[in-house]
């Protein structure tokens, strides 16, 4: 309400700083915050139809959003305006909502090309983008081509010394029971104790570890526009 009633002293003092820019921006931010899609939604489609191009860096945001709600047509359509309009700068925000997306609507094969475009670039490994794959592929079922991208991936993700968190853990864990990977099974129950998960007081420990993910996606740092660069 807070938030509602700013944006409506603002627009009542000076309409024209809500027709585009850092205003409008920060309002986003802000509902999305406090979790008002609606409001987000709204405040977006005025942004893209003012006359101000919207900024790398709330496209980014934005594309976070709507990974976290599962809106893989948004998410694709905001990637695409970045490609489009000439400039990109590949991130892990980035790149883990795609992959994060693209698993929730079990797309694993454009999850898995996102990954690679992530370790062309240098980006480390991450625990939700590995997360969400290691659970598509136990949602998937076995196989023994999935076994094997199961173990490559455990040993990349240890590899690059990242930590993970407990949703992950249990995720591989469950993954590698159903699978029949006893010794990596057993790898990962001994790993336990170094395990962490930022913003576990939100998670409730879902396969999805929302609460850590909307800590990583929304409240990191994203690329300035000063990062820009053509494809």
């Amino acid at each position: 309400e807070m938030i509602r009633g700013l944006e409506q002293e603002t627009n009542t003092e000076n309409p024209s700083w809500l027709t585009g820019g850092p205003v409008l921006e920060g309002l986003i931010k802000a509902y999305a915050a406090v979790g008002c899609r609606e409001d987000v939604l709204r405040l977006e489609k005025a942004l893209f139809e003012s006359s101000e191009r919207p900024s790398f860096r709330i496209r980014v945001f934005l594309l976070s959003f709507h990974s976290l709600y599962g809106n893989l047509e948004r998410v694709e359509a905001l990637y695409n305006t970045l490609k489009k309009d000439g400039f990109f700068k590949p991130n892990s925000t980035l790149y883990t909502s795609l992959v994060v997306s693209y698993c929730r609507f079990r797309d694993i094969s454009a999850a898995e090309e996102v990954l690679q475009a992530m370790r062309s670039v240098g980006i480390p490994l991450n625990p939700y983008a590995c997360n969400s794959l290691v659970a598509a592929y136990k949602k998937e079922g076995f196989s023994k081509e999935r076994r094997w991208k199961l173990i490559a991936l455990w040993n990349e993700f240890w590899s690059s010394g990242v930590q993970p968190t407990f949703v992950m853990i249990d995720t591989f864990s469950d993954c590698f029971r159903a699978f029949g990977c006893l010794k990596y099974l057993q790898q990962v129950e001994e790993r336990k104790n170094s395990a962490v998960l930022p913003g576990s007081e939100l998670s409730q420990g879902s396969g999805d570890d929302l609460g850590g993910l909307h800590l990583y996606l929304l409240d990191c740092e994203c690329p300035s526009d000063a990062d820009q660069y053509d494809l």
